[in-house]
């Protein structure tokens, strides 16, 4: 009897994996998305209507990972240590850098 209890329940390992799995990775776009919204809000950047110039300050140092996803976002201005210097974000660009766990902080910019 107890043998067919375990059994039953290594049936259903994949399917409770999978929700964990779904849970946590629900539980982190979350995050990101209130995170980044806290950054723009903190610099007062969350109701941007047009296209913006931003600094943005990064948590690591910048590869070209990161470059063309700032060349992405926006016109790629100038890398000074962690500082990314881009023009001509649009909003929704703008959130989406924001929100990414290696971004510290997102400042305007007064551009060049």
């Amino acid at each position: 009897m107890r043998s067919l209890a375990i059994r039953g329940i290594g049936r259903q390992r994949p399917v409770v994996v999978t929700a964990l799995l779904l849970a946590a990775w629900l539980t982190f776009q979350a995050w990101a998305w209130w995170s980044g919204g806290a950054k723009l809000r903190a610099a007062g950047l969350d109701h941007a209507a047009g296209q913006v110039h931003v600094e943005v300050v990064l948590g690591i140092t910048p590869e070209p990972f990161h470059m063309a996803i700032f060349q992405d976002a926006g016109r790629l201005i100038a890398v000074r240590g962690s500082s990314v210097f881009v023009m001509d974000v649009p909003p929704d660009r703008l959130r989406s850098l924001a929100a990414h766990y290696w971004v510290r902080a997102v400042r305007p910019w007064a551009g060049i």
